[in-house]
């Protein structure tokens, strides 16, 4: 059977971040360019990675960034800190190139939404630089971000996301996400209510506050079913919120006071509630 002739030129991107190549296989049965290909393809893998990537100053396995905060909670309105931490896990000293002043970033998220960048509306001039960091030892950054919004009213309460950058070159290293909350700017703490096991408890808070009528809403840390609320009763001056332990365990439980058509996000006031369940005294 006569051989067809393959003319067409071939562009082969090989994969592990190789450099491209351009080759022509020009009156060439198919089946020796499909050899040609296979030979340069194993003997691409024959070569370390670290041999085509010359280009990477910081391999990325040397480099540990993590963030982390002051405070996990916040009042709405006010400054949240945190330290940004670039830990060299290598046994060799490291140099973290920069391409401008601007070394160091951090976003802020709301659900999956970002909502604030420290360097949004800034500009650097170029004016490569670079840290030192001795093995196993760490530069701190220190970071902050204002809960407000553009207008610069509070943001509403909730839970938020930030994530901390290393602005290296040639590509930028993220550190890992850390929750904040923001909080009403009251916030009151009560004693440890103690409960054996199916037994009820009643908690009473305000109908009004400050002359404001509010509503309330519960949220626990890890209940994990130890406590149910079981009903809530209102009157013109207060509101009783009835729960019942479900189960051995300790919770702490927030009482949210909100005005009505507000919503949780925009709360006048936390009131904790530490509450231990017990099966006996």
């Amino acid at each position: 059977m006569k051989k067809l002739p393959f003319n067409r030129k071939a562009l082969v991107l090989l994969d592990y971040s190789l450099p491209l190549r351009l080759f022509e296989v020009a009156e060439t049965p198919g089946i020796t360019g499909a050899i040609i290909f296979l030979v340069m393809w194993f003997f691409s893998l024959a070569i370390p990675l670290s041999a085509w990537q010359k280009w990477e100053f910081i391999h990325p396995s040397d480099v540990e960034i993590r963030l982390k905060p002051d405070n996990p909670e916040v009042v709405s309105g006010e400054t949240a800190t945190f330290s940004l931490i670039v830990y060299n896990k290598s046994d060799k000293p490291l140099s973290l190139p920069f391409k401008t002043g601007h070394r160091w970033d951090m976003a802020v998220y709301h659900y999956d939404t970002q909502i604030w960048r420290s360097s949004n509306g800034q500009s650097w001039e170029e004016a490569p630089n670079s840290i030192s960091i001795l093995p196993r030892q760490t530069e701190i950054q220190r970071l902050s971000w204002k809960a407000i919004d553009r207008l610069g009213n509070p943001l509403p309460q909730g839970i938020y996301r930030a994530e901390g950058i290393a602005m290296l070159a040639p590509r930028h290293l993220i550190s890992n996400k850390v929750s904040i909350r923001l909080l009403p700017p009251t916030l009151k703490k009560n004693e440890r209510i103690r409960v054996k096991i199916h037994q009820t408890f009643e908690i009473e808070v305000p109908h009004y506050i400050d002359g404001r009528e509010v509503q309330w809403i519960v949220d626990y840390v890890y209940n994990d079913n130890r406590i149910s609320h079981l009903i809530t009763r209102a009157t013109y001056d207060k509101f009783v919120w009835v729960f019942r332990g479900d189960r051995p365990g300790r919770v702490t439980m927030y009482l949210y006071a909100f005005p009505p058509f507000k919503g949780p996000g925009h709360s006048l006031e936390r009131r904790t509630y530490p509450v231990e369940v017990v099966l006996s005294d």
